[in-house]
């Protein structure tokens, strides 16, 4: 009986210097029948030189195509339209996996129901992967069914980055497609949607991602205007696809929770997006909309001179140190 085909799916854009070790991680895979798919997003440095290289050395696994700049969720779209593979492996171009992950996580879903969700451990890391911090405690990964994850990540702020999950290729068809509107987390929109599709979610905290951080140019480090709309934006649908899932008063309450913290990280730089993230809060009957989530510190400075200005001298902290 032959194995199934797992599609690792990596978008790439100004990624040169990360790029070949992705693809390395992908290729050092215990598990053997994988395809590896690259998009480059209309890179304007080395990155499709690299990867066309890379890809030169092994024909038979890397397939390496380029589209005009459009963002990393249509990017992941086109890869997804070129793979085969009864799984689905996400990468980011600057992200790693760690060499046993899909074989692991493969041999757990084949133990399960097709749709079945496999959810593995993450951890961050700047330059070296054997200084990766795991992120252990994140409360997501307790849940088992699409609506706990959501309640749980609304609740407590919680997330799974990208490369931990290994998703069957039924749930992506059922999910749709990436949001091409969205840039900052167009992940945790998408996600969202799998899960919800998802019959079981199941935790295979031996399957590690790594996932790089303290990257300047990354999309997770964006502050622009485009970047926080994308996040008011992505964070509205992730909690109307739970409502639409669920309206019991634990959603509800999860919800509300969501919106409150969005309009404290939406503040001072989208003050109009962070008051309308207090009012949808409101109209779900929150009886306090005061927003949630900052350092410890803003909350006990907020007391003395309220929270818009305790976040606006967050924001010139952060800013300018």
């Amino acid at each position: 009986m032959s194995l199934p085909l797992v599609s690792i799916l990596i978008p790439a854009y100004n990624a040169e210097r990360w790029i070949k070790d992705a693809l390395c991680s992908a290729l050092a895979q215990t598990y053997p029948n994988c395809e590896i798919i690259v998009v480059d997003d209309g890179s304007r440095d080395n990155t499709l030189a690299l990867a066309r290289q890379i890809a030169g050395e092994f024909p038979e696994k890397i397939h390496v195509t380029s589209q005009k700049n459009a963002g990393a969720a249509a990017a992941r779209n086109h890869a997804l339209q070129l793979s085969r593979g009864e799984f689905i492996q996400y990468l980011d171009a600057d992200d790693l996996l760690a060499t046993g992950k899909i074989a692991l996580q493969v041999q757990i879903l084949s133990q399960h129901p097709p749709l079945t969700l496999a959810m593995g451990m993450w951890g961050r890391f700047i330059e070296h992967p054997e200084q990766t911090t795991w992120a252990e405690n994140e409360a997501v990964y307790h849940a088992q069914t699409g609506i706990e994850f959501l309640q749980l990540k609304l609740e407590t702020h919680s997330m799974i980055q990208p490369g931990a999950w290994l998703t069957p290729r039924i749930l992506c068809e059922r999910a749709g497609p990436w949001d091409e509107r969205l840039s900052l987390n167009d992940d945790g929109e998408y996600f969202t949607r799998v899960a919800l599709c998802a019959q079981r979610l199941i935790g295979t905290p031996d399957a590690r991602a790594h996932y790089r951080s303290d990257i300047t140019t990354s999309l997770s480090r964006r502050r622009t205007a485009r970047a926080l709309r994308s996040l008011y934006s992505s964070e509205k649908l992730t909690i109307s696809h739970l409502l639409a899932a669920d309206a019991s008063p634990r959603s509800r309450s999860a919800a509300i929770l969501g919106w409150r913290r969005l309009a404290c990280e939406l503040y001072p730089e989208e003050p109009k997006l962070a008051l309308a993230a207090q009012q949808a809060a409101r109209a779900l009957g929150a009886e306090d909309d005061t927003p949630i989530g900052a350092p410890n510190w803003v909350g006990q400075v907020a007391r003395l001179i309220g929270w818009r200005n305790a976040r606006r001298l967050q924001f010139l902290r952060n800013r300018f140190g």
